[in-house]
């Protein structure tokens, strides 16, 4: 029996590593799934099945997430348009133009002609298809109603993607900002800086001022030392990587980031309509509360919150109501638990559960524009205060030699 080695997340965050034995990847992902864990990748150990899928770098994996998307709208419509599934995979996989996606379209038009369902087909590469999407695909395998679950797929990822994109579209003017005042101080300490302490020194103005002696201090560090900057910046960055891998500091951290003013709102806002299109999604496709709510658990980034949502479904498990258990909890707004609470009622709540999140779009949209009014003039403020004291500090010396000479 062949060995597979996996990646998947435990039920507090964490990631484990380990193989398994099976006779054959979609069994090998059943059989992650029974441990409790959610598969990140799976891979036999023994070969390379998979058509380079698995080996492929960060930014290969990057294009194979856009393919997702697009793969999901065109296999909706060539199924709504009563073209066979076999064949609509073989359509999709000859117009790719991505290899390492059509490698994989190929690889899984290969387990839907030797009779394995879509769902089956694609749990074999849980790195590109993630948990909402292989059980959407399932509950529309199982009502009938496939196209209608891949065309709501391709929705909630588009609108997923709209918000990053905006978020990180927003970002890039202050972002640009910050890497030229950067580049303008590493070019004045690395070259005006050193010709300038030489002129200093030839010159004799006796005791340097403490400003100009901190600033040649700092340039002759940089000099003789240029490597240390990125080498703690890489070992901060490690640091601080192995710190928060572990689920309980990784809470205490994003507990903090909840409570940081305007940004805390921000990041609540922006997992929670996450939280919301999943739930609206898996809800509208047929999946039942509980279901939906451990789906949309998953997606949620912040552990603060994501811990909080399993608490939940936990509870809801035992047959508590979701909008009362929102309703009495500290972390969400009442107001939430109210609507909620109301929709159980009157089984309204996938249609809430949009109306929340096209809310708190708008939010998000609004709370960026004015970070980002902010960040401007801090970033162009603590530019002009970094460049005017290596501007004092230049001319201080010259001014005290002007001084002596008088």
């Amino acid at each position: 029996m062949p060995t597979y080695s996996y990646e998947a997340k435990d039920t507090k965050g964490n990631i484990v590593r380990s193989s398994i034995e099976a006779d054959s990847n979609g069994e090998a992902v059943d059989k992650i799934s029974q441990l409790g864990y959610y598969p990140l990748s799976v891979s036999d150990a023994s070969s390379a099945h998979g058509g380079g899928v698995k080996s492929a770098g960060f930014f290969a994996k990057i294009a194979l997430h856009k393919n997702v998307t697009i793969f999901a709208k065109q296999l909706a419509g060539l199924l709504k348009s009563g073209i066979p599934m076999l064949r609509s995979l073989k359509i999709i996989s000859f117009q790719t133009s991505n290899r390492n996606f059509r490698s994989m379209l190929e690889n899984i038009t290969a387990e839907v002609k030797d009779g394995a369902s879509l769902s089956r087909a694609i749990s074999m590469y849980p790195g590109i298809f993630n948990p909402f999407f292989i059980s959407m695909a399932r509950a529309g395998e199982e009502n009938g109603m496939l196209a209608d679950s891949l065309s709501r797929i391709a929705d909630y990822r588009k609108k997923e993607a709209a918000i990053k994109s905006e978020i990180k579209r927003a970002l890039t003017y202050p972002a640009l900002i910050a890497l030229a005042g950067i580049v303008t101080v590493s070019f004045i300490m690395a070259y005006v800086m050193p010709k300038l302490v030489d002129l200093i020194q030839n010159i004799g103005t006796g005791e340097l001022p403490r400003l100009t002696s901190i600033l040649i201090g700092s340039t002759n560090l940089l000099r003789h030392n240029f490597l240390i900057v990125p080498v703690a910046f890489v070992v901060a960055y490690l640091l601080l990587r192995a710190i928060f891998s572990n689920s309980v500091n990784r809470e205490f951290l994003d507990s903090f980031k909840l409570k940081f003013p305007l940004f805390g709102e921000l990041i609540f806002k922006s997992d929670f309509i996450t939280f919301a299109r999943t739930m609206e999604a898996s809800l509208n496709n047929g999946l039942q509360m509980i279901k939906a709510l451990e789906l949309s658990t998953i997606v949620v980034h912040n552990e603060k919150i994501r811990k909080e949502l399993k608490n939940y479904c936990n509870q809801v498990k035992a047959g508590s109501s979701f909008g009362s258990l929102m309703q009495s909890s500290r972390l969400f707004p009442i107001s939430l638990g109210t609507m909620l609470s109301v929709s159980e009622q009157s089984g309204r709540v996938a249609e809430v559960f949009a109306q929340i999140a096209e809310e708190y779009e708008q939010d998000v949209e609004e709370a960026v524009s004015i970070v980002v009014t902010l960040i401007e003039p801090l970033i162009i403020i603590c530019l002009g205060f970094v460049i005017g004291f290596i501007v004092l500090g230049m001319l201080l010396p010259i001014f005290q030699f002007n001084v002596m000479v008088k």
